[in-house]
């Protein structure tokens, strides 16, 4: 007898034997014992999570001869030749290659035959959806009322691609997933019928390579098996199948956080070596970072994740030693780094440099500490006791800080705050300027103009068509001339050109600006808002209309 491989050896006869698809097997058996069955029925899901066998084992259920029966008893004439292929009465076609109008046709022609040995006539379609659009409006009619002794089961992977008018014909079933952990019993399961001894941990590796597919994970397991040996372990899943060692990945994920660069670029190396494909490392190291921040946020990591036990501790370990700010920060560095390396000639390098930066990622602080960290100082401030200043943190004694706002302060307030209202003026601003080399220019052409300084303006008389006017105004020298009257002031304030010939219309532009701030500042809602804020208004926009 010629070798069978785990796949078909062990495709489940009944449906006590399907793996994670009870929703689907539950309803199924319900229908049988009511006598409540459809006459066409579309499963669609994922490759190798047992459409096609739930197919099989339906068709069992419907011609067994003791049935209609939701448990085929496998031993009669019609179960054993639905199991071994050989029923002429369960026909099953292919959709990819038996897709056009004149195959359908034929299929037509031939259910209005009754069955030969059997209760029913039972058509499985499998990958439907290849089907054409001609075949499939063939089809209709023949789907909605078929003979009473048919049946049609279709399976498919895309059931969005096929027609609704198809769909509304049809029971649907949506076939889901196999978790991890049932995979990895059901594998163990098989390796101990097998006489198989293999690692827990390998058996791990090859369910989550397996993506949630039963066939897949047969296949894998029995790559495995091939390579023989007296036991098979993870270290042997991982060089066979070029599987990534979740441990490997734990490492360099630790090393990153560790800031340790050299242990990350040294576990890369040795992933290389074993010929790790690096896009797949990249998006394992993608998830994990995902995973780790949903340990910040839930203690209930198992009823998210389809992992071990012994992962979700790790994860709850490592997350306690970065900040959630910082995991969104090296995610999206990881996800940049995937599209560089896709289009890039030397992947390695580019993932080489990509771990370096995520080791030597600087921390990040989230944004309430840091604003507790200012409340605190807000307070030592408060209370009168500037030595208390010296011991606030980096960055921040250059701050003013109010109850409910952050101003950033000039580099030399110092030394502006130590003018008094009267020091403002255009002789001591000259002055100021000449002691400033990188003012000095500055100085010779204001001494040459009218300067005026008041509460919240300064303004500036220059005669219209001078040299000194388009100087002024062009824009290198205006942003110069307002750092330089913000750093001699140590506020920010109102810089105002005008000529020589429209002094009263400037002034009655002013005198506008005061009134309509005094009437903003006496308005009851900006009482309110001062009060609830504790605020001051800084300054007022006049909006034309």
């Amino acid at each position: 007898m010629s070798y069978l491989v785990l796949a078909r050896k062990w495709r489940p006869q009944n449906f006590a034997e399907v793996v994670g698809q009870f929703h689907v097997v539950a309803t199924l058996e319900n229908a049988l014992r009511t006598g409540r069955l459809s006459h066409a029925f579309l499963f669609s899901g994922v490759r190798g999570v047992g459409k096609t066998s739930v197919a099989r084992i339906l068709a069992k259920a419907i011609n067994c001869q003791e049935g209609p029966t939701p448990i085929p008893c496998n031993k009669c004439e019609n179960c054993i030749r639905i199991t071994d292929g050989s029923s002429v009465d369960v026909l099953e076609i292919d959709g990819a290659s038996n897709r056009g109008i004149n195959e359908i046709r034929e299929l037509r022609e031939n259910i209005r035959y009754s069955p030969a040995h059997s209760r029913n006539k039972i058509y499985i379609i499998d990958e439907v959806h290849m089907l054409t659009t001609e075949a499939f409006n063939a089809l209709l009619k023949t789907l909605e009322e078929p003979p009473a002794h048919v049946t049609f089961i279709f399976a498919t992977t895309g059931a969005h691609k096929v027609p609704v008018t198809i769909l509304s014909r049809c029971q649907r079933y949506e076939f889901k997933r196999i978790g991890q952990s049932e995979l990895e019993k059901s594998l163990l399961e098989i390796t101990q019928k097998e006489s198989v001894p293999i690692d827990p941990m390998a058996l791990s590796m090859i369910a989550r390579e397996a993506e949630g597919s039963m066939r897949d994970a047969l296949s894998l397991l029995e790559h495995v098996l091939v390579f023989g040996g007296s036991e098979i372990t993870a270290e042997s899943v991982g060089d066979i199948l070029g599987i990534l060692d979740r441990t490997a990945v734990f490492q360099i994920l630790e090393a990153i956080i560790n800031r340790d660069v050299f242990t990350c670029i040294k576990r890369l190396s040795a992933l290389y070596e074993h010929g790790v494909d690096l896009r797949r490392l990249v998006r394992q190291l993608t998830e994990d970072i995902r995973n780790l921040l949903l340990a910040h946020h839930t203690d209930n990591l198992n009823e998210i994740l389809d992992v071990s036990d012994d992962e979700i501790n790790n994860f709850k370990i490592l997350s306690k030693k970065i900040e959630p700010d910082t995991l969104h920060n090296l995610f999206n560095i990881l996800v940049s780094s995937e599209r560089q390396m896709h289009h890039a000639p030397n992947p390695r390098l580019i993932l080489d440099m990509t771990l370096a930066r995520m080791a030597s990622y600087e921390p990040v602080m989230g944004i309430m500490p840091l604003l507790d960290r200012l409340e605190k100082l807000e307070h030592r401030m408060l209370a009168g006791n500037p030595s208390l200043i010296s011991s606030a943190p980096k960055g921040l004694v250059n701050t003013i800080v109010s109850k409910n706002v952050i101003q950033p302060v000039p580099p030399l307030i110092k030394e502006s705050l130590s003018l008094s209202g009267n020091d403002m003026s255009s002789e001591t601003f000259i002055n100021f300027l000449k002691q400033k080399k990188y003012y000095s220019c500055l100085a010779r052409r204001i001494a040459e103009n009218n300067l005026l300084f008041k509460e919240n303006e300064v303004v500036l008389d220059i005669l219209p068509g001078s040299l000194q006017y388009d100087w002024f105004h062009e824009r290198e020298n205006k942003e110069l001339m307002e750092k330089a009257v913000i750093e001699f002031s140590g506020r920010g304030i109102k810089l105002i050109y005008r000529d020589k010939k429209g002094q009263g219309r400037i002034k009655k532009q002013i005198d506008n600006y005061t009134n309509i701030r005094k009437k903003a500042e006496s308005h009851p809602m900006v009482q309110e808002a001062i009060s609830i804020f504790d605020a001051n208004v800084i300054d007022v926009k006049i909006i034309d209309e």
